[in-house]
C-alpha cells in the first residue's frame, strides 16, 4: 500500500518580493526630492525686480504721510510712577503697638499712606476672560474689581484691585501677583 506523503512543500519565491530597507530609500529620495522644489519655490516667489537705472523712466513715488500717534503725548500724562520698594526683610514682622490718643489728637502717619492706590491686573475684550481672571485673583485672596470701559468704540474690561493706601500694601500685593504670574500697574487715586 502506498503511503502519502503530507510534509509540507516549500512555496516558491514571488518575484515581486519586498527587499528589506526599501522604504527608507524612498523615503529618504522624497525628503531630498521635496527640499529642493520648496527651495526651488522659494527662489523664484523671492526674486524682486533689479531697480531701475536713473533715468527719464522711473516713476516718482507718491509722498506717503507717516500714521500719526498721540499716544506719546497722552500716556506720559497718565503715568505714575510708583517706586517698587519692598519692606525691609531685616525689620520685624510685627506692626507696632499703637499708642493711645485723645479725641483731639488725630494719628500721623507717613505722607505716602495719605495716598490711595488701585492696582490693575489686566485689561481684556472678553467679559468672560475678566471673570475668569477675578475668579483666579480670588483665590489668591486679592479681591478685584471688573471695570467696562469704551475706547473707540470697542469695549474692554479692566480687571483691577484695591484701593489700597500706602505704598506698602501696593507693594506686599504686587509681590503676591508677580509670584504668580501677574503684572500688575498701580494707579494714583485722586
Amino acid at each position: 500500500m502506498a503511503s502519502k506523503d503530507y510534509k509540507a512543500k516549500e512555496k516558491p519565491r514571488p518575484r515581486h518580493a519586498r527587499r528589506g530597507g526599501s522604504g527608507f530609500f524612498w523615503f529618504v529620495t522624497g525628503a531630498v526630492v521635496g527640499a529642493f522644489g520648496v527651495g526651488l519655490a522659494w527662489t523664484l516667489h523671492d526674486r524682486t525686480p533689479p531697480p531701475a537705472a536713473s533715468g527719464s523712466h522711473t516713476q516718482a513715488k507718491p509722498a506717503v504721510e507717516p500714521p500719526s500717534f498721540t499716544f506719546h503725548r497722552l500716556l506720559p500724562k497718565m503715568e505714575v510712577p510708583v517706586p517698587d520698594e519692598e519692606p525691609d526683610a531685616s525689620a520685624p514682622s510685627r506692626p507696632p503697638k499703637p499708642r493711645k490718643t485723645t479725641k483731639a489728637e488725630k494719628p500721623t502717619g507717613s505722607a505716602g499712606d495719605k495716598v490711595s492706590y488701585l492696582l490693575q491686573i489686566a485689561s481684556l475684550r472678553k467679559a468672560s476672560d475678566a471673570e475668569r481672571l477675578k475668579a483666579k485673583l480670588a483665590l489668591l485672596g486679592v479681591r478685584a474689581k471688573i471695570q467696562r470701559v469704551t475706547v473707540n468704540d470697542e469695549d474692554y474690561y479692566r480687571v483691577r484691585a484695591g484701593p489700597y493706601r500706602g505704598r506698602q500694601e501696593v507693594n506686599k500685593t504686587r509681590a503676591l501677583l508677580s509670584s504668580n504670574g501677574l503684572d500688575s500697574i498701580a494707579v494714583k487715586l485722586k
